[in-house]
């Protein structure tokens, strides 16, 4: 698309981001310590990137059960599968 199109809808597309941002609802994070430990053998080192999925956000929301638990998000789940399966120990924040 030419430079002058994308000009020409500057404003149409920054209304429509704020209109989206604002009825956008906030979803809390998982409750609950996201520092721990666990496994034995050399250091297990694993970094986490992603969306809300990542970060449990909304986690409980959708079933009714409240917030969930940050031991049961991506990372909770992960670091520990991986530590005993490479006999490492994982600690963390």
């Amino acid at each position: 698309m030419p430079w002058f199109f994308e000009l020409a809808l500057m404003p149409a597309l920054v209304a429509q981001a704020v209109r989206t941002r604002a009825r956008l609802p906030w979803l809390p994070e998982a409750f609950g310590d996201c520092a721990g430990r666990c496994g034995e053998g050399p250091r297990l080192r694993l970094l986490t990137l992603g969306d809300y999925s990542a970060a449990g956000v909304g986690m409980g929301v959708c079933s009714g059960v409240g917030v969930g638990e940050q031991r049961l998000t991506l990372a909770g789940q992960s670091v520990p599968l991986l530590a005993r399966r490479r006999r490492r120990r994982s600690s963390g924040t």
